[in-house]
């Protein structure tokens, strides 16, 4: 099998499709979805966090990047996130 395959044997001009614009809306669609869940998740955490409003996103966005399990419980349906115990210790000591 060779290792490049010239386009025009599989497609003629006409059948060609360019999917830019509908990546495009895919892809806005995604972004969207995702700012509406982290808006959502900060509104959760506004009775428990005195500075939500000024600092909950970048709350949220180093809480996002933790490594952490997720944990399926099917017949309660319900996602548990368990956080490394190890990275929410204070490294000071306090």
């Amino acid at each position: 099998m060779p290792r490049k395959v010239a386009l025009k044997t599989f497609a003629e001009p006409h059948e060609m499709v360019r999917l830019e614009k509908d990546r495009s809306y895919l892809s806005d669609v995604v972004k969207m979805s995702c700012y509406r869940a982290e808006s959502s998740l900060r509104n959760l955490l506004s009775p428990h966090f005195a500075r939500c409003v000024e600092e909950g996103r970048v709350f949220l966005k180093a809480l996002f990047a933790l490594p952490a399990d997720i944990v399926a419980d099917e017949q309660a349906k319900t996602l548990t996130i368990k956080f490394m115990q190890w990275l929410l210790r204070d490294p000071i000591g306090h």
